[in-house]
Order: C-alpha cells, then structure tokens, then sequence
C-alpha cells in the first residue's frame, strides 16, 4: 500500500510474470511531443482526471482470477482493471480513442487518464466543456474533483506546464532521472512491451522507485513502469565506459566503409536483404511501412495502405507485403526485424496461433 498526497492509499500489486506471459496489445499510444504542440496557444484549458481511472474498466470474468493476490486476511483477485498491468495502458486509451472519436485533435487530447479540452477561442470553452462531460456521463466515467481544473489559463499536463504563449517541463530535480526512465517508456512503448529492458545507469533507481514510503507522482511512476520488463544494472569502469563512447561516436562514419569493405571480401553475403516492418491502425485504416536494406547500402522504402484491420492483422500484412517486395527485387537470403512478438515467434515455430480469423496466416 502506497499512500497518496491527499492522504489515500493506493494498492500495487507485482505483475512482472503475468505482464511476460501476456501478448502485448499493439493499439497506439498518441505521440506525447504532437500532443504538447497541440495544446500550445488556446486560451482556455480544461484538465480532466478520471478517479481511478484503470479500476472503472471492467475485467472479463475469465480472466479476474489471473489478478489474484494474497493478504493476511484471505486470497482476493480484481474484477476491474488494476495498475500495472502490461496491457492496462493500451486497454484504456482504445476507450477514450472511441469515447471522443470526434473531439480528438480538434477540441480535446487525451493521452490514456490525462484528458485536455482546449479552446482557442474562450467564448467557445462552455460549449466544448458542456459537450465533453456529456460524453463521460454516458458512459458513467466518474471523474476525481481534487485533480480537476476548469476554465483555467494554464496548468500542467503529461509533466509540461501549459499556458497561451509557451509549454515547458516541470519536474523536481530529485525526480529528473526516473521522469526521463518514464518519459522513455511512453515514447517507445512498443519496444518496452516486446523486449526486456536493461538500464544502465550510475543512480540507484530501482531504491528510489521501490522504497515503499513513495507516494504522490513517484509512485504512480513506479506503478507505469511496473508494466515492462526492466532490470537495473550499474555504470560499467570509466575505462570501458571511455571505449563504448569512443566506439558510439565514430561508428556512423566508420560503418559505411566496413559494410562496403565487407561485400567486397564476401560477395556471398551481398544477397542478404533486411526487412524493418512497422504499422499503425486507427479508426480510419492500417497504414503499413516497409523498409528493405541490402549490405551494400541501398534502401528501398514503400508505405501501403489498408482498410480496416486488426493490430495483429496489419503486422502479418505487412510482413507479407514486405517478404513480396524483397521477392520483387530478387532478394533470397532476408532477416526480418519486426515489433510483433506474435508474428516473430509464430515464424520462428515457438507458437502456434490458435484464432480462427488469423489462422489463414
């Protein structure tokens, strides 16, 4: 038990092997930069907060008893969604994304629980707010009075201070390193989900995190990072740390010499291709990115466009999409570089899909 700034108690549980054992939910997650700019020069803003807002969405009946945790006074399991489960985050933004489908970009962000309504114009804030809040009403969101502002002419949001003129971070100087960890993890979610994480660092983060008298913005920080899968290791000697740095800072101009030196002295390897496959679906369709690199340096990039489709649909699609255009230009040999750890470990033969509809695959 964690307790808040306003004298509650928040519960964390330790979801490290659920969140290891779950296939990662691919729904994207707004770009916090594009949100930032976004909200930049509006006169009025809004900031909404949901009461606990992971614990208002419903957990299915199968899957409750996955949540179970033990007490000294019996064994109990969620019948809402908690904190720090791997999906959690992803769950409640295709919530929201659905929920103002049609004030997003133009009159709201959302990122997950942090909702904005913003206003160029103040004589039109009333309209927009009264329209919004309907909205939560219908869908029976209840929403936390002590983290609310309406009206207002600045305020924070996703860590920045917001006003008419400017945004700008605002974060504590003893918080900076575990807000650069967490600002890490929204910006590259993707990878944090499919991949352990390894941080390298001189700064006892992990104490910091894990002491267990954090509360306020620390713990709810403790609580999204709990999601991945990451381990803390410490700064290697000053000597090695001198070569790594040597290695990062001159390998951009070396490497283009040493592949070109390679596929001379090994003509056999200049038929191996690398194929980088991306997608982003929403309410609109799938777009599909392919990225093919041959040893010798050329790049051939192609972006294609789907109708509606599952998150999982788009990834075997653009594989496909991909492995064809390395076929088209005559490629044999081709290492594939994807996010999807269920099309990675279904090609590799260490799972077997079992849903109907991604069977045909």
């Amino acid at each position: 038990m964690v307790k808040k700034k306003n004298g509650n108690w928040r519960m964390c549980m330790e979801f490290t092997d659920l969140n290891k054992a779950c296939l990662k939910d691919s729904f994207p997650l707004p770009h916090i930069d594009q949100l930032i700019d976004a909200t930049a020069g509006h006169e009025l803003l809004s900031f909404i907060d949901a009461y606990s807002g992971y614990n208002q969405i419903l957990m299915e009946e199968e899957d409750q008893e996955k949540s179970t945790f033990i007490t000294h006074q019996g064994t109990y399991c969620y019948k809402v969604m908690p904190f720090g489960l791997k999906n959690a985050g992803a769950a409640y933004q295709r919530l929201v994304t659905k929920m103002f489908k049609d004030q997003l970009g133009k009159s709201m962000e959302v990122y997950i629980d942090n909702m904005l309504v913003n206003s160029k114009r103040k004589e039109d804030h009333i309209d927009q707010l009264k329209e919004d809040i309907d909205i939560l009403r219908q869908y029976g969101m209840k929403l936390n009075p002590e983290k609310c502002a309406f009206g207002v002419t600045s305020g924070k949001f996703l860590g920045f201070l917001q006003n008419l003129n400017r945004c700008r971070e605002e974060v504590l100087p003893p918080h900076k390193i575990d807000f650069a960890l967490v600002v890490a993890s929204r910006k590259l979610r993707p990878y944090f989900q499919c991949h352990p994480i390894s941080v390298v660092t001189t700064f006892p983060l992990r104490s910091i995190l894990y002491k267990p008298e954090i509360s306020g913005r620390l713990a709810k920080w403790t609580i999204e990072i709990s999601e991945h899968d990451i381990t803390y290791q410490p700064q290697t000697a000053i000597k090695s740390q001198v070569l790594a740095d040597f290695v990062a800072d001159f390998s951009v101009n070396m490497m283009p010499k040493v592949k070109r030196e390679a596929a001379h002295a090994f003509p056999k390897t200049q038929d191996l291709w690398i194929l980088y496959t991306d997608d982003v679906s929403n309410a609109s369709g799938s777009e599909l990115g392919l990225l093919l690199e041959v040893l010798t340096g050329k790049v051939i990039r192609q972006s294609i466009r789907c109708p509606n489709m599952t998150n999982n649909e788009a990834e075997y699609e653009a594989v496909i999409a991909g492995v064809r255009l390395a076929l088209k230009y005559g490629a044999r040999r081709v290492i594939l570089r994807c996010d999807s750890q269920l099309v990675i470990n279904q090609v590799t033969g260490t799972f077997q899909i079992k849903e109907q509809r991604l069977q045909r695959y």
